[in-house]
């Protein structure tokens, strides 16, 4: 497989729009690898998770062509992670020729939200309807916690992540010729259910990305910072759920006590993980 990270930030980007602290002013001043839209990734050329606010930019900036995406994996319905106009563009009223039909996988609780932020648009559908999703030309699958899904060469995995459980937000695993992807983010220490799952799952991750939305000593709640990414990450090996070489990302940076990237990265190095930019790609 290849990934290719399409945003790297957290919710309100990288650096804060506004903000005058020194991270902040030091990655405008820098700016390449510092400057980080709204985190998704792409798997190869067809597979998408999180339809965000940035991903369509960041898709044609990368030269990906967002017509030939067949599937997409929704990890939640927050703001940052999906943009409900990107998909009402569906519907014929856009004039859209020969829309090739998409695959949505997401769980029953994130689809309804996504539904009620349609919805807050003015569109009337609902994606748990076989008419709106013929109308979008989709193929919804729901998908619970310890659920899996074949979509097209993939295998795919669902856990439970530990964030905003009213949407019952997920974390993914994608497997491809046997080679196994952890896709997690948002999410905070990973809850016993979830350890449990990924223990008897028989996977082993040759790439990990991971939710690292604050610095050390820094904490805002719902996602992890850099002492709990780092006790996830020695979980996991201890767990032998890593090849012997994987590779492991931090992504969802938000500038609370995340520096600018050369430090980041220096200080990654090391903990003996890797921090992405925005249009990274990599073989995993």
């Amino acid at each position: 497989m290849e990934l290719t990270f399409l945003g790297t930030a957290a919710d309100s980007a990288y650096p804060l729009p506004f903000c005058g602290c020194p991270t902040c002013q030091h990655a405008r001043a820098r700016g390449g690898k510092n400057i980080r839209r709204r985190s998704s990734v792409m798997v190869n050329r067809d597979l998408l998770i999180d339809l965000g606010p940035d991903s369509i930019q960041a898709m044609l900036t990368s030269g990906f062509d967002p017509s030939q995406v067949r599937f997409l994996l929704q990890t939640h319905p927050h703001h940052d992670h999906f943009d409900p106009n990107h998909l009402i563009t569906r519907i014929p009223d856009y004039g859209g020729i020969c829309l090739a039909p998409l695959t949505l996988v997401a769980s029953p609780g994130t689809l309804q939200r996504m539904t009620t932020m349609m919805q807050a648009t003015g569109f009337e559908g609902d994606l748990l309807q076989a008419e709106t999703q013929h109308l979008l030309s989709l193929q919804v699958q729901p998908i619970q916690a310890g659920g899996s899904r074949t979509l097209g060469g993939y295998h795919i995995t669902a856990f439970q992540a530990n964030h905003d459980h009213g949407a019952e937000s997920l974390i993914y695993a994608v497997q491809s010729r046997g080679r196994a992807l952890l896709y997690a983010t948002d999410t905070d220490t990973l809850l016993e259910p979830t350890l449990g799952q990924l223990s008897a799952s028989g996977l082993r991750f040759a790439v990990v990305v991971l939710d690292h939305t604050y610095g050390p000593g820094c904490d805002g709640g719902g996602h992890l910072n850099a002492d709990r990414f780092r006790d996830t990450v020695a979980w996991l090996r201890g767990a032998d759920l890593l090849e012997e070489d994987a590779r492991i990302y931090a992504t969802h940076l938000s500038h609370e006590g995340n520096p600018e990237h050369e430090e980041l990265e220096r200080d990654a190095h090391q903990h003996g993980y890797l921090i992405p930019w925005d249009g990274l790609t990599l073989q995993v």
